[in-house]
């Protein structure tokens, strides 16, 4: 089902939603590979692009548990679809227990395929 991966050139990516302004902004069409990272991890999903997703914001609505990390030109990459590499790894409160997977910051770009032949 395309809610939870697309097939894009045989592989089945991870759906990540964004914002007709901000995916406009980026040159991103729906189907486009994209690389979302931060200073932790980088992870390729394929983009859904919906007006249910507020500006400023790139949705994934789960992280996988499929790891499949692969050697490119920018370094290590997930292409599984596992989100929560992006995530702080603390806690929620010095006295909770119950970590911050929900959310964090990243940047989103397109991602060229061809990055992966590079390496």
């Amino acid at each position: 089902i395309n809610e939870h991966r697309m097939n894009v050139g045989g592989y089945r990516y991870w759906v990540l939603r964004m914002s007709p302004k901000d995916a406009s902004a980026r040159g991103l069409r729906s189907g486009d590979l994209v690389r979302v990272y931060n200073g932790q991890a980088s992870v390729i999903c394929a983009i859904d692009v919906s007006q249910l997703v507020k500006g400023g914001v790139a949705r994934g609505n789960e992280s996988c548990g499929e790891l499949d990390l692969i050697q490119t030109s920018v370094g290590i990459v997930d292409r599984g679809g596992c989100l929560n590499l992006l995530t702080p790894g603390g806690k929620m409160s010095p006295t909770a227990d119950g970590i911050v997977p929900n959310s964090c910051w990243v940047e989103v770009e397109k991602w060229d395929t061809t990055m992966e032949k590079a390496a």
